[in-house]
């Protein structure tokens, strides 16, 4: 008993904030039930738009590689087989330079759309810069 006063004194303590563990004593066993289940479905939904964010980001890099690739004058992939290094690193480094701006619209955009929207631009910006 002496336990579960401290700990519900400790977790007063923070701001005022209660966490599940402090007062797991306290509650009831269907109370900790249903509060299992809403993690669960958090999850389930925090899992579903793992996998938007992880099929948008793969379909719009294989569309920047096909675009990128159906643009330059030389074949990069060719020129990867045949053991051509500069090639290897120019699109790679081009593949690179456009999963970053992926992953940080990904990162700072909360929908899937604006996600989208950005992606597309990143690929744009890519592909003008190649020109210049």
């Amino acid at each position: 008993m002496r336990w579960n006063k401290l700990s519900k004194q400790i977790c007063l303590s923070l701001n005022g904030s209660v966490k599940l563990w402090a007062i797991k004593p306290f509650i009831s066993t269907k109370l900790r039930t249903q509060y299992k289940m809403q993690n669960i479905d958090s999850l389930q939904t925090e899992l579903l738009y793992y996998a938007f964010y992880f099929g948008g980001s793969v379909v719009m890099l294989v569309l920047f590689a096909i675009i990128y690739m159906a643009i330059t004058p030389y074949d990069e992939i060719a020129l990867i087989r045949k053991g051509s290094g500069a090639a290897a690193l120019s699109f790679g480094g081009t593949i690179i330079g456009f999963s970053l701006p992926l992953a940080a619209s990904a990162i700072y955009n909360t929908g899937f759309l604006p996600f989208v929207i950005w992606s597309v631009v990143a690929m744009l910006v890519q592909i003008a810069g190649y020109f210049v």
